[in-house]
């Protein structure tokens, strides 16, 4: 998908009447008519690279994959890191490609993918390719290999199963729905490059955590605990809200606002737009995908802008520190309102910057990686959360804390984009219906829960509850000299009673 165009379109495929095999093919060219072949010494799999690294038609083997590739495609990056770039450093020289150099080879190699969802193709990508420290992608290759190397015609990436990198043991690659989320604040550059003209400390921001189509992303000063800063980035997709940033109008046509050199950034449903692929760079700037001639810029008006960069360098963009950069993702600061509680009491959480509607409470002792689950928090739009839940009555005492993880659910309806909606690339595969706004965490400070209350042996009986009719006990040794004295004198005065009315009755027959 992330492919130029995003097809199976090579810039070197077979020519005139030639054998679809290797060696049998001109050189200069490939032996298929697109991307593609099984990996064998006579079919190899498609690989971009550049001119200037080695001329098309030339096979490699990859002893990771057990596979053969031939070059049959270009790459515009690949050349970069090979010659380097402009602009890069504040004095004029030449500074690194994309991905390093000068001098560093670099091969793009088609994983396939078919009809899958595209993501999918390209978080397969991305977690095959290999980052050593300070040495990306850097493993061992043969040029112009021998025909006896071992072979493993497994796919790369198998869209009849979804697995990545299957290999003969049956080991396969785990794809993450998302790779990242925090903020992206714009930073000065590289040996002193400029920042924003606003300065630094200002992030991508989708003004009230919109999640409108349309919303201009803009550039604010940072806050950890706004949830509208925290951007995700799914194989080739920065994201809020499962919305794409888009330097168009979501349809592959240029920003309608667009006055030459910048675009605004919008937000738009999420496809495989050439205007919504970006490529997070080991210097902090943020190119496009496709032709890599647009890079993400705040100048100085508050919206984030994609600009033309041209060959000369003149083009002013930006540098960002984001998380792939930092190693450290977003999370959530989370508070107590009470430092210490009995277990079976409840404890109010707190907490502001959750990128998705719910997240899953657990309460958690050192070392626990389980925990007990404590329900569901519901987030506010802006991502706030104030909740009270209840610590289980048989926890025993001990400190904990209490840690909050984002729900991904499904995407609401109408995120995904149709066939017919694809007016640049025809009708191709969505999105599948996830949620691809990363989930953030966040854990609590300590809590020492403390043993129960016991409830009361005999508690009082309700007031609404009768009281009970008092009655005289019979049995020795029970009551007492006063309640007798009450019972004598109540037998006494019902005695009284039946004499006044026997003697009345007396009078009334004579």
């Amino acid at each position: 998908p992330d492919n130029t165009p995003p097809s199976a379109d090579i810039a070197y495929p077979v020519s005139g009447n030639h054998d679809l095999t290797f060696p049998n093919h001109l050189v200069g060219r490939g032996i298929h008519t697109e991307a593609g072949g099984t990996g064998t010494y006579a079919d190899p799999i498609t690989f971009a690279t550049s001119n200037t690294e080695l001329t098309a038609g030339t096979e490699i083997y990859i002893p990771r994959f057990q596979k053969y590739f031939i070059g049959e495609d270009s790459c515009t990056e690949c050349g970069q890191d090979m010659s380097g770039q402009r602009p890069n450093n504040p004095d004029g020289t030449i500074g690194p490609g994309p991905d390093g150099g000068p001098g560093l080879i670099h091969f793009d190699l088609w994983v396939g993918g078919g009809d899958a969802d595209w993501p999918d193709v390209i978080l397969c990508e991305d977690a095959l390719t290999i980052y050593d420290g300070d040495n990306p992608h850097m493993e061992p290759i043969i040029v112009n290999p021998s025909p006896s190397e071992p072979v493993d015609q497994t796919p790369i990436f198998d869209p009849a199963t979804g697995k990545c990198n299957t290999q003969p043991d049956g080991s396969s690659v785990a794809l993450d729905s998302s790779l990242e989320v925090g903020p992206y604040e714009n930073v000065p550059g590289p040996d002193g490059a400029p920042g924003s003209p606003n300065g630094t400390h200002l992030c991508m921001t989708d003004p009230g955590n919109s999640a409108a189509v349309g919303t201009k992303v803009t550039m604010e000063p940072c806050d950890a605990t706004r949830a509208d800063q925290n951007v995700s980035f799914s194989g080739a997709f920065l994201i809020f809200n499962n919305l794409c940033l888009d330097m168009g109008d979501g349809m592959g046509s240029p920003d309608p606002e667009d006055s030459g050199p910048a675009r605004a950034i919008t937000l738009q449903r999420c496809n495989l737009n050439a205007n919504q692929q970006w490529e997070l760079n080991t210097d902090g700037s943020i190119s496009d995908i496709q032709s890599s001639n647009w890079a993400l810029a705040d100048q100085g008006n508050g919206v984030l802008t994609a600009t033309y960069v041209a060959d000369d360098g003149n083009s002013a963009y930006n540098y960002f520190a984001f998380p792939f950069l930092r190693e450290k993702d977003a999370t959530v600061p989370v508070t107590l309102d009470a430092s210490s509680v009995p277990a079976g009491s409840t404890v109010t959480i707190t907490g502001s910057g959750l990128t998705t509607p719910t997240a899953e409470a657990t309460l958690i002792a050192s070392g626990d990686s389980d925990g007990v689950s404590l329900g569901t928090v519901t987030a506010a739009a802006d991502g706030t959360f104030s909740q009270a839940v209840t610590i289980p009555a048989g926890t025993a005492a001990g400190a904990y804390q209490v840690r909050i993880v984002g729900v991904a659910d499904a995407a609401p309806d109408g995120t995904t984009i149709t066939d017919q909606s694809q007016l640049q690339f025809g009708a191709l595969a969505n999105f599948r219906p996830v949620d691809r706004t990363v989930p953030i965490t966040g854990v609590s400070s300590d809590l020492q829960v403390t043993a129960a209350v016991a409830p009361s042996s005999a508690p009082e009986p309700s007031a609404a509850a009768p009281a009970a009719p008092a009655t005289a006990s019979t049995g020795a040794g029970n009551g007492s000299w006063y309640e007798w004295l009450c019972a004598v004198m109540a037998i006494i005065g019902i005695v009284a009673v039946l004499i006044a009315v026997r003697r009345r009755l007396a009078q009334q027959t004579k």
